[in-house]
């Protein structure tokens, strides 16, 4: 604790605001003083002052030991991913609780998810989304057997594609009428892009599938996103709601 409150600079009500989280929280928790302790070093190293890591600690601990995770990988993925969508720390517990829902309600894991999140966590941010739309990805990609790290860098560079496609990319959508934005320019709603790429594709060979997923996604990412593609959008919706 003396190197947590010296890496953070905390004054003397700082510190026993962190000193009462911790104690607040190994309280309630399989995970005990030591375990809060360390989770409390990182968040310092990660840069969280003494409030943000009040507001973090609870959450990530009751995280990993509900979903039977690892205290340090977790609670580093919760916070990166906080930071990834420039969300407020105050709401650490609507994170976590997306996390769960993702994990007892998809095939992901709290471990590989709070990993991976951290890579998926930017791109959506940036494209107006929010955590619920990377975990649905994420956990659609996972139900088809795709581990969640291939899954976020499929994410990352997919979207970025779909957002801004090269012009093969453009070409191939135009001929599906594919259209990712509203009239004003906003993305459309992740379930709804889901159902559009799933419609159009559905008209395809499996060989013009392949040709029009390379051509927009990539070679190198394009089979994670025909998972996705082929998803029952009913499946989708349903993962959806228990995320919501």
């Amino acid at each position: 604790m003396q190197l947590t409150n010296k890496t953070m600079g905390n004054t003397a009500e700082e510190a026993e605001l962190l000193n009462k989280a911790m104690k607040d929280a190994a309280a309630n928790s399989t995970f005990g003083m030591k375990d809060a302790a360390t989770a409390t070093l990182n968040f310092a190293r990660a840069g969280l002052d003494a409030e943000q890591a009040a507001s973090a600690l609870a959450p990530a601990m009751n995280l990993a030991a509900g979903e039977g995770g690892n205290l340090d990988t977790v609670s580093g993925g919760l916070v990166a991913t906080i930071n990834g969508f420039h969300g407020s720390f105050e709401d650490a517990g609507h994170y976590a609780d997306v996390f769960a829902a993702a994990c007892n309600n998809s095939a992901l894991d709290v471990d590989s998810l709070s990993s991976a999140m951290s890579v998926a966590a930017p791109i959506f941010s940036a494209a107006g989304y929010s955590v619920n739309d990377a975990a649905l990805y994420m956990g659609v990609m996972a139900n088809n057997g795709i581990d969640a790290d291939k899954a976020a860098n499929s994410l990352k560079t997919g979207l970025a594609r779909l957002v801004s496609p090269a012009k093969e990319g453009y070409e191939a959508m135009k001929q599906l009428g594919i259209e990712v934005t509203n009239a004003d320019g906003s993305m459309k709603d992740s379930v709804t892009i889901q159902k559009e790429l799933h419609d159009a594709f559905s008209k395809l060979s499996e060989s013009e599938q392949i040709a029009a997923a390379s051509a927009i996604f990539g070679k190198n990412q394009m089979a994670p996103w025909l998972a996705l593609i082929n998803t029952a959008p009913e499946d989708v919706g349903k993962l959806n709601a228990s995320l919501n």
